[in-house]
């Protein structure tokens, strides 16, 4: 078995519907979504880590207050978020990379998006 089967493998299901949707949003669908799933926990733990460092209080924050400092920390925070995005980028297939990599800064933007209303659920 090669790595992009297994990756394939390990990508949750999601069942989105993508008939009418542009590519960007397929993408978004059928890769961002199903690693942002699958790698859930560790973008969790790994946030929760660096967040308690800077803002021991987090946890106990209004929802507002939270969002805030979610938003903040991947728009201000280059290493959080960088390292964010490559717990994503990695579990990409060699073809998903080109794609990506073709329009990397609306992907990014894609990834963030998603990542802030993961954390904060």
């Amino acid at each position: 078995m090669d790595r992009t089967q297994i990756l394939m493998d390990l990508r949750p299901n999601l069942g989105l519907d993508i008939t009418v949707s542009t590519d960007e949003e397929k993408f978004q669908n059928t890769v961002l979504r199903p690693i942002l799933k699958f790698q859930n926990d560790v973008l969790q733990v790994y946030f929760l880590n660096a967040a308690l460092a800077n803002k021991p209080n987090f946890a106990k924050e209004e929802p507002n207050d939270r969002r805030n400092f979610v938003v903040q920390k991947l728009s201000k925070d280059a290493v959080i978020r960088n390292t964010m995005v490559g717990m994503v980028v990695a579990l990409m297939t060699p073809e998903e990379m080109l794609i990506y990599q073709n329009d990397e800064s609306m992907y990014k933007r894609r990834i963030i998006s998603m990542l802030v209303d993961r954390l904060l659920s």
